[in-house]
């Protein structure tokens, strides 16, 4: 049959090379772009690879992008676009062409490659191929063999062998293939529901490896508290945990492993992947038995097992370089660290040295922040702290300090360029070495009625006779600051890992409630909360969550971001708008406002598209006629969406320049801005400039399978805060973004202040002409130039005084 088939191939006009043609198809070399046309169609084995190397000249990252047609391709969304910032200095690309996705999902037919483009996306750099050529994969050293486990169209890691579902091999369980984002193809393929797997093997004795861990992918890590992993009878793994113990010995590993300047991408995050086992075993008639089994789908899953000769790591240890390699290549470290400016440098012990006075100043209601670095002799590592104000005065000031914990981060949220960043801060107070020393964070809040003055204490770091003293000052100014008009904050969600477990699940809800009453605390009240689908048995669900959300000063109206969505998926068009339209009532009788409904999230990316929009909205507006719909924006031609729709919520993609927004809602359509990136720009100057109401960040809390690692996803890690063994801790592990979100609120305050004072006219019309109207040259403000707009206003009110 398989030679009946490459006769027809051939005579429809395709080119099948083997092993021994392979070289004589004609690649280019040189600068970039090249361009390679295959013609009908050219086939490729299941071990074909597309190798690329070459050289990079530049000053920084350049971003290429290969394109890869089969003959089905006609548009972007029906070919293979894979995007990679590469380094300057040579570089090398390996690609298995089996197995590749395009755009749109669908599976690229390795058996018919029509074409083949490899161009810059970026004008910076020179690109210079030096080998652009196909290769049969490498084989495993003599005696030796490897087993993949997942789907047949899956790709295949080099020198290995596939078991699909079906497979004779597999002789318990009911297997099902996995397949995760990744670009390491040992572990990115899988199967669970393996509960036998029987090798054919000599008699003797053998090295036996296997790869365990299903990487996950989304918000799920999978998990397994009862496994046992047998070899020939011998167990080389036998677990269990409570899921308490799950979630702070696996879950929240990556949380006390900060990133060691120099360090790759390998030793930080990929040689923790996998789960890898090794034991020699020995072998009788029956060959190699792998049995698996535990409470979970995860208990018995297996990416791949590899075969050697008793006591020889010769193959493992080659598939492990070949992984390390492969991933370096694939997430680049562009090494440097964090620039901060200038701040107090505390060294402990201090040893008579001057001591900085650390200086916050702020207006009641509001809060601000100062910095300073810590560093350690001899306690490098977490320190006690407290602080304590003058007993002698009333004060009603909150205190949170945080460090701020080295990570090793993508630069963008679908980029593969891995950076170094310090803006995960981390609760209490951590010392560096004194060649690294660690930024700290302190910020003072201010309620609205806390008394103006100054304010005197002491941060003491360590305990007893020995702990260091820095002195504190807090001034509260005189200016009784406007509330906020327009209103910023995040996409909220319950932490993932504690619903997986019926004995943390109450712990999930508390934690939310926390979360918005922290945020809260900060000025941060334009939230989304996670409303979940207001099916017919589970509008009470949805009336839970609206009340949390009032309860911890909510501002409504709030988004909706999922619910409509999800009730369209079950109930159709036209079930859904009915539903909508009965929750709004069970809303109204509740108390509560109604929310902002989600209907549109991106129509123009390649995976979405229209979908049926016009009539559900149509079926909305007929049944529901109160409801307010919203779409999410992103793209230029999507202008011609916006009068769908009550509120559309906007990025840059779509434009949001001062003009761009006023012509949106001069048309009659509220406008947000949401995930711009400059949480601080956008919620102060940007609201309050333009027309634009409200601001919204993804996202509180969207970990990608494990939350410490960001290389185990399509995206990135995004999570204003990260998970943390205590639940509702008063000071919460966050993302610096949180405290600029906080100052941007109160630059919008000090703004509507200077809006609504006589005297500051000309210092008002020199900020607007200062910002301009065009958000690309306004947004690059940085911190300190953002202080130094709202210090001109403070100097200001003080001048009035």
């Amino acid at each position: 049959m398989r030679y009946a088939v490459r006769r027809l191939l051939l005579a429809l006009g395709f080119v099948l090379p083997s092993l021994s043609n392979l070289g004589a198809i004609e690649l280019p070399t040189g600068p970039l772009p090249v361009h390679v046309d295959l013609g009908k169609g050219v086939g490729f084995s299941s071990s074909t690879m597309l190798v690329i190397e070459g050289r990079v000249t530049s000053d920084g990252p350049t971003l290429v992008v290969l394109r890869i047609d089969d003959d089905w391709s006609d548009d972007f969304a029906s070919r293979v676009n894979e995007e990679r910032s590469i380094l300057p200095g040579p570089f090398r690309w390996e690609l298995p062409l089996r197995g590749l996705k395009t755009s749109g999902g669908r599976l690229l037919r390795h058996d018919a490659v029509r074409g083949i483009h490899f161009f810059r996306a970026s004008p910076k750099g020179l690109v210079e191929l030096s080998g652009f050529r196909f290769e049969q994969a490498p084989r495993l050293p003599q005696g030796s063999a490897g087993f993949s486990l997942g789907s047949a169209d899956a790709p295949l890691f080099p020198g290995f062998e596939r078991i699909a579902p079906g497979d004779p091999r597999l002789e318990a369980g009911k297997p099902v293939a996995v397949r995760r984002p990744g670009v390491d193809p040992l572990i990115a393929s899988g199967m669970r529901g393996v509960e036998r797997l029987k090798l054919p093997w000599p008699s003797g004795r053998a090295s036996v490896t296997l790869w365990t861990e299903d990487v996950g992918e989304w918000e799920t890590l999978p998990y397994a508290l009862r496994r046992r992993i047998r070899i020939n009878g011998i167990d080389v793994s036998d677990e269990s945990v409570t899921p308490q113990q799950w979630i702070e010995s696996r879950y929240l590993a990556g949380r006390d492993a900060p990133y060691k300047p120099g360090d790759d991408a390998w030793q930080t995050y990929g040689h923790k992947r996998g789960g890898r086992i090794s034991a020699d075993v020995d072998v009788g008639a029956d060959g190699i038995v792998v049995e698996l089994a535990g409470d979970t789908a995860a208990a018995t899953f297996l990416s791949a097992i590899v075969v050697s000769p008793e006591r020889s790591g010769i193959a493992r240890d080659q598939i492990e370089r070949k992984r390390r390699d492969w991933f370096n290549a694939a997430w680049p470290v562009r090494h440097g660290l964090p620039k901060h400016p200038e701040m107090p440098n505390v060294h402990l012990p201090s040893d008579g040295d001057a001591i900085p006075t650390l200086h916050i100043s702020v207006a009641a209601g509001t809060g601000g922040r100062a910095e300073f670095h810590l560093s350690s002799s001899d306690r490098v590592g977490p320190i006690s702290a407290n602080v304590v104000f003058d007993a002698t005065v009333q004060h009603r000031l909150s205190v949170d300090l945080w460090s701020a914990e080295l990570k090793l981060v993508r630069e963008s949220t679908g980029g593969n360029l891995l950076v170094a960043s310090d803006r995960q801060l981390r609760a209490g107070v951590r010392a560096g070495s004194p060649d690294a020393p660690v930024r700290h964070v302190l910020w003072i809040g201010a309620d609205a009625l806390t008394p103006s003055g100054r304010y005197r204490g002491t941060l003491y770091i360590g305990e007893g006779a020995s702990a260091t003293s820095i002195p504190l000052i807090v001034d509260v100014g005189t200016t009784v600051l406007p509330p906020v008009e327009k209103f910023a904050g995040y996409y909220l969600e319950r932490p993932v890992h504690l619903d997986w477990f019926a004995e943390t699940a109450p712990d999930a809800k508390h934690q939310l409630e926390c979360d918005m009453s922290f945020l809260s605390r900060f000025g941060i009240t334009g939230n989304a909360p996670p409303l979940p689908a207001p099916f017919a048995n589970r509008e009470s669900d949805l009336v839970g969550v609206a009340q949390q959300a009032l309860q911890n000063a909510t501002a409504a109206p709030w988004l909706a971001y999922a619910a409509a969505k999800r009730l369209r998926e079950q109930l159709g068009p036209d079930g859904s708008a009915r539903q909508i339209a009965s929750v709004l009532k069970t809303l109204s009788a509740a108390g509560l406002p109604a929310p902002v409904w989600s209907v549109a999230d991106e129509p123009s990316n390649a995976d979405q598209g229209d979908g049926g929009l016009r009539q559900w909205l149509a079926a909305i507006r007929q049944h529901a006629p109160g409801a307010r719909v919203a779409g999410h924006l992103n793209a230029a031609n999507d202008f011609a969406l916006r009068a769908l729709f009550d509120v559309v919520l906007v990025n840059q993609g779509f434009g949001i320049d001062a003009g761009r927004l006023a012509s949106v809602t001069a048309g009659g359509t509220e406008t947000w801005l949401y995930n711009t990136g400059k949480p601080r720009f956008s919620a102060g100057l940007w609201l309050w400039r333009t027309s634009a109401v409200r601001f919204l960040q993804w996202h509180a809390r969207m970990p990608t399978a494990d939350p410490f690692d960001p290389t185990d996803g399509r995206e990135g890690d995004v999570q204003a805060f990260a998970p943390q063994p205590a639940i509702c801790a008063h000071t919460p592990d966050i993302d610096e973004g949180v405290l600029e979100m906080a100052e941007g609120l109160v630059d919008q305050r000090w703004l509507l202040w200077l809006d609504r004072e006589p005297r500051g006219e000309p210092l008002r019309r020199r900020l607007i002409d200062r910002l301009g109207t065009q958000w690309r040259a306004a947004s690059t403000l940085d911190g300190a130039a953002m202080n130094g707009l709202r210090q001109e206003i403070e100097a200001l009110a003080r001048s009035l005084k």
